[in-house]
């Protein structure tokens, strides 16, 4: 989500650093390869993480629905017992 909204100067920004501790110079045409590596590494990572939260939440509503418990009562009268 935070793709969606930051600026892309935002968005460079939260990358700069980490390429430039890999040891790229700002301003240089290494330095953008790697802020763009960086942010769609992440942008790929993110999706694989929603998706596999996607997947367990419909496991888990899965598992709800076969899970769900009914209430019977029963009654006995004359030696014959009726369950609803």
């Amino acid at each position: 989500m935070w793709f969606a909204t930051a600026s892309p100067n935002t968005i460079a920004e939260q990358f700069r650093g980490q390429c430039t501790a890999y040891g790229f110079r700002p301003g240089t045409p290494e330095m953008a390869q790697c802020i763009q590596n960086e942010a769609q590494g992440r942008r790929s990572s993110n999706s694989r993480q929603m998706a596999a939260l996607a997947q367990m939440n419909a496991t888990m509503a899965a598992n709800q629905q076969s899970t769900v418990r009914l209430q019977t009562q029963c009654t006995s009268f004359q030696g014959v017992t009726t369950c609803n």
